[in-house]
């Protein structure tokens, strides 16, 4: 009994997904806005030498807020001469 109702329900389905072999156009929309007009982002970096340098950043006001850390490297690649 379930599986015929299954059946019936998922056959249909099953065969437009075959039918349009991967392709099909999605239809949607989105209203996007932020949710506050400003914010304050307060951040700085420091170099340790020339491979390394770490990065902070702090985004506050209102309801939003945010953080942000990266360490990063950079390679030293030598010419020939």
């Amino acid at each position: 009994m379930k599986q015929k109702a299954a059946d019936k329900v998922l056959t249909p389905i099953v065969e437009n997904i075959d039918q349009v072999n991967g392709e099909g156009t999605v239809h949607y929309s989105l209203t996007k806005a932020s949710k506050e007009q400003w914010n304050m982002l307060v951040g700085g970096q420091y170099q340790f030498d020339k491979h390394f340098q770490f990065r902070a950043e702090a985004g506050f006001l209102g309801s939003r807020s945010s953080l942000l850390f990266s360490l990063n490297y950079r390679f030293g690649i030598k010419h020939k001469k």
